[in-house]
């Protein structure tokens, strides 16, 4: 290296010392044949150093601090001498110069009542008792956590509780599902019910679902029914409620199987499993699901009952795991006419695949397949932009794709599954809003 170079290598040196910087190489470069030399220049060094005046500081020298205390002039204090309660009275002698015209008082007990809670020491175990009674009877431990009706003084609960605790009744008879089976979903409203079933009748939809939540009357939910009827179309039911963990599922067995009969003596199939009662919010129980099963098939012999395989978060496959560790759960009834593979009804699924894996065991079982569309919520919370026929195409393709896989039929939502907008795409009941 020239001199120039070690010069100007020993400025940036020191320049990225004093930065803290230092940038090195671990070799010198190669000697470039006829190079021709830089020119040469004197470096001068003329930094020069800066003078800062030095401050002295005058000390000051204190002798003492004296800290002075007032004179406090203090008086005798006579400690009273106080007598034992006696009688309701307190005597007190006086203190110091008391005037004679003070006289002592009565004090007297006021009588006040216990506060307590009634039937505490009974209640309180009882509480214990049934806390485990639950913990030992449910599948699904959420249920213990977010349903609030589930307490001692809830009559419903308590008949739910001797359900429970009777034997199963003996299975349904086994009626096999038929193929070709496409169902759209759903139906809970008759404003525009009768326009957007012939719509999709149009569409070559065969059936729809009406789906019940227990705040409609056997009437209305037969009302619901006959327009499916009225429009071509086989009605099938479900006991459903909306997708909240808050929302009891126990609602009374007696009221309920009212409402399942009624609507199942005009209906065609019952979908043991939807929305609320899906596996995905629920782990049905056996005396649960097989009391409701019964209820149906006591109204209807002839009705399919179709159980419920899901791929996706419920009270065993946790969230936030990315699906390590998945399976498929069930809501099944014994001897149920087919399963409504449910959790891979939008687009990016190897469709065929998990249902040869994921749903082994259903593969010999005629299977309704879930359709949704390109993806959850896809007008609402995570919009494609599309419109309603656009939207509708893609569910048309997925609907091929899962009967070319050996699917039976199809069951196909309305709406994006968020069932919580104020537009048709929005909300699943394909009765509130007109299909233009």
């Amino acid at each position: 290296m020239n001199t120039t170079g070690k010069t100007i290598a020993a400025i940036t040196t020191a320049a990225a010392v004093g930065t803290g910087v230092l940038l090195t190489t671990m070799q010198e470069p190669a000697q470039i044949e006829q190079e021709q030399p830089p020119a040469q220049f004197e470096f001068v060094d003329d930094i020069v150093p800066i003078r800062v005046p030095l401050y002295s500081v005058p000390s000051v020298e204190i002798e003492s601090i004296i800290a002075e205390t007032p004179d406090i002039e203090t008086n005798s204090i006579e400690t009273p001498e106080v007598a034992l309660y006696t009688g309701g009275v307190i005597d007190v002698d006086t203190i110091g110069s008391v005037p004679a015209d003070v006289s002592t008082h009565t004090v007297s007990m006021a009588s006040a009542d216990a506060i307590g809670v009634e039937g505490l020491g009974t209640d309180i175990p009882a509480l214990q008792a049934m806390q485990t009674v639950l913990s030992a009877s449910m599948r699904d431990q959420r249920m213990l956590e977010y349903d609030q009706s589930l307490t001692a003084g809830n009559k419903a609960f308590a008949e739910w509780m001797e359900i429970y605790n009777s034997p199963l009744p003996p299975p349904i008879e086994h009626i096999p599902l038929p193929r070709g089976i496409r169902m759209i979903a759903e139906l809970r409203s008759s404003e525009h019910a009768a326009a957007n079933l012939a719509f999709y009748r149009q569409q070559g939809y065969n059936a729809c679902l009406v789906t019940l939540d227990g705040t409609e009357s056997a009437s209305k939910a037969l009302r619901l029914v006959a327009l499916v009827r009225a429009a071509g179309m086989s009605p099938w039911i479900a006991w459903a409620g909306p997708e909240k963990l808050e929302w009891s599922i126990y609602q009374d067995p007696a009221t309920l199987s009212r409402l399942l009969r009624a609507a199942a003596r005009a209906s065609d199939g019952y979908l043991v499993a939807w929305r609320r009662t899906s596996a995905h919010l629920v782990a049905q129980d056996a005396p649960y699901l097989e009391y409701l099963v019964q209820q149906v098939r006591m109204a209807n012999p002839a009705i399919y009952v179709v159980g419920e395989s899901y791929y996706g978060q419920t009270w065993e496959n946790l969230p936030h795991v990315n699906r390590r560790g998945w399976e498929a759960r069930d809501n099944v009834p014994r001897n149920q006419s087919g399963i409504l593979i449910a959790g891979i009804a939008t687009q990016g699924y190897a469709v065929e695949a998990m249902l040869r894996s994921t749903f082994a065991r259903w593969v010999a079982a005629p299977r309704l397949a879930m359709v949704l569309g390109d993806r959850a919520y896809y007008a609402s919370t995570y919009s494609n932009g599309r419109s309603f026929l656009s939207n509708l195409r893609i569910k048309q393709q997925l609907e091929r794709r899962f009967l070319r896989a050996g699917c039976a039929g199809t069951v196909t939502i309305h709406g994006d599954g968020s069932d919580r907008g104020s537009t048709l795409m929005t909300v699943d009941d394909l009765g509130k809003y007109r299909i233009q």
